[in-house]
């Protein structure tokens, strides 16, 4: 009898340590080795910052695209477009115009009113396409010539002589013009471009001029001018609005002077500036 009962007192020991096998065996059959675990690997593209364009939207002005950032692409294009707004909306591309990032355009006359943009188009390569667009600048108008005059006339009753005529404030490579017409002028026109730096040796170096800075006097050499002789200088700017400087001769005083505007392409002055 107590042999049977140690036998009886073991069975339920025996059952529990196995089943703590069983469910370990269970447990382990079921679970799947680390390296079949799925990986991601989908990438995002997304647009960082939009792109912007620096510059001053007028003819014959250069405007630059300042690229935008993109995480995952890996091609970035993107296009020129003018709008009727400021909101960017029922933009058209413009055409012929570059298509990669930082690239340059130059607004033309027939854009006047209207605002610039570029939209950027991004791909990462699998199908997937993200677009980012610029703030418009504008709109597209006319630029006027801040350049300024300094003039000194030496005058009698019966003419006039330059004594000085400078032009300040000039544009490298604006091209200044300078009409004379009447007794005493020494040339009709006179043609120059504003230089890039006045280069001055050590010996003229304080009376050497600003850049910008260019000395109309010289060509007209002390001649008399007499009454009612005009001179005109006029200082152009490449798709933009000009200004026009007209002196008259006068008896026994200063000349007259009018300033007026000259719109592109003109061949004379219009109105006040």
């Amino acid at each position: 009898m107590r042999r049977d009962a140690r036998c009886f007192q073991r069975g339920p020991a025996w059952s529990a340590r196995t089943a703590v096998l069983v469910g370990l065996v269970s447990v382990m059959s079921w679970a799947a080795p680390a390296s079949a675990q799925p990986i991601s690997n989908t990438p995002s593209l997304t647009n960082n910052t939009p792109p912007s364009i620096s510059g001053i939207p007028q003819p014959g002005a250069t405007l630059t695209e300042e690229a935008g950032s993109w995480s995952d692409a890996t091609s970035v294009t993107l296009q020129w477009e003018s709008c009727p707004n400021s909101l960017g909306s029922g933009c058209t591309v413009i055409p012929n115009s570059p298509t990669a990032q930082g690239s340059q355009y130059t607004p033309t006359t027939t854009e006047i009113g209207q605002w610039i943009t570029v939209v950027e188009t991004a791909s990462d390569g699998q199908g997937n396409v993200g677009m980012a667009t610029a703030d418009p600048v504008g709109p597209v108008t006319f630029g006027t010539v801040t350049a300024t005059m300094q003039w000194t006339f030496y005058y009698t009753p019966s003419y006039t002589k330059v004594l000085a005529l400078t032009a300040n404030g000039l544009s490298p490579g604006m091209p200044v013009v300078v009409r004379c017409h009447g007794e005493g002028c020494p040339f009709q026109v006179h043609t120059s471009d504003a230089p890039a730096s006045n280069r001055c040796g050590q010996k003229h170096r304080a009376k050497c001029k600003p850049p910008g800075t260019l000395d109309l006097a010289p060509p007209f050499r002390g001649r008399r001018l007499l009454v009612g002789t005009q001179i005109t200088v006029e200082i152009r700017s490449p798709g933009g609005l000009g200004k026009s400087y007209e002196f008259t001769v006068r008896a026994g005083r200063g000349p007259r002077v009018q300033i007026t505007c000259l719109a592109p392409g003109a061949t004379g002055p219009g109105s006040s500036c």
